[in-house]
């Protein structure tokens, strides 16, 4: 879980909605600066070639390209359904939990090969298994924005790992990207 969102968490819990919501117009405003900055990111990968000995430099860009989407109908949702605390939570989470899988990613625990990578986005997506636990322990099943997140950062950690292993189609697409 990230800092803000344990900070945010926090003030709620304290009663400072006040504040809760300045920090969180703040942390909007950044968090939709990030969006182009994810997408420079991916672009200038590809000049560091800084990809795992599987895959090429324009074939690993599907990995942070596919999480910007992902990142961004959380981030969207969950200010559309700010007046809803159950739903609001659940989806700024969400939103922070696809920004852990590069730090996830990065664990030096399994082989550099594409099964490892893979092991790695299941261990992404586990993050999510706690708040499963929440959603039954307190509602008795998994809220819909809850299974929105999970299904959306799971579903792309899917495709994005079946485009690593058969990269062709990709890299073509890839190639026309602007600033490539």
């Amino acid at each position: 879980m990230s800092l803000s969102t344990l900070v945010q968490a926090r003030l709620i819990a304290a009663g400072r909605r006040d504040l809760h919501i300045k920090l969180g117009a703040a942390g909007f405003a950044f968090a939709t600066a990030l969006i182009p900055l994810m997408y420079m990111i991916a672009v200038e990968q590809i000049a560091r070639a800084n990809q795992p000995p599987f895959t090429t430099p324009l074939g690993w860009m599907i990995v942070p390209i596919s999480a910007i989407p992902v990142f961004t109908v959380l981030l969207w949702q969950g200010i559309k359904h700010r007046k809803s605390a159950q739903v609001h939570k659940r989806l700024m989470l969400g939103a922070a939990l696809v920004m852990m899988d590069p730090a996830i990613s990065r664990f030096p625990i399994v082989p550099p090969v594409l099964g490892g990578y893979a092991v790695l986005g299941l261990l992404s997506w586990l993050t999510y298994a706690p708040l499963f636990w929440w959603d039954r322990h307190t509602i008795g099943k998994l809220h819909w924005a809850t299974k929105l997140g999970a299904g959306l950062f799971g579903g792309v950690l899917i495709a994005r790992t079946t485009v690593l292993a058969f990269p062709a189609w990709w890299e073509m697409i890839a190639a026309q990207l602007p600033g490539i």
